[in-house]
């Protein structure tokens, strides 16, 4: 367990998540804890002021959740760049960092959602770039479509 808990603080955390989150259900009972599923297909969207993604279509995109215990893993696309997004969960929350999958430097940040019962999750992103000194943020809305 304590191995476990190492290798999941490090960098390679998001990699392991992706890849035991079919134990999800077993480790529910293993730990006795039972944290909200949020696993599955979901559709999500952010909000921004910025000119950059003026356009919905930039903004909007499809998400596969992987979920292990209560850490939670996913891929978005946000105008052609793929986005990782590496989570944990309590209580009803959802909170972590956001980046791009393939680039060192590019946006990145923070996010915290709340899971809510019906099936979505609503929050906030926090953002940055390396081009400026200006954080970012507005609302970030996910609903879950299976």
């Amino acid at each position: 367990m304590i191995i476990l808990r190492i290798i999941l603080d490090l960098r390679i955390a998001a990699w392991l998540v992706r890849s035991l989150s079919w134990l999800s259900k077993p480790a529910r009972t293993w730990f006795r804890d039972a944290p909200p599923d949020v696993s599955g297909d979901w559709e999500q969207v952010w909000d921004s002021s910025s000119t950059g993604f003026s356009k919905d279509t930039d903004r909007h995109s499809n998400a596969k959740i992987y979920q292990f215990w209560r850490y939670c893993y996913a891929e978005f696309t946000a105008k052609g760049t793929r986005y990782c997004l590496f989570g944990h969960i309590r209580e009803n929350f959802l909170f972590g960092e956001w980046y791009p999958k393939k680039q060192e430097i590019g946006y990145f940040g923070a996010f915290k959602l709340r899971i809510l019962a019906d099936g979505e999750m609503t929050g906030v992103w926090l953002g940055h770039s390396q081009k400026t000194v200006a954080i970012n943020s507005d609302s970030w809305n996910w609903k879950k479509t299976q």
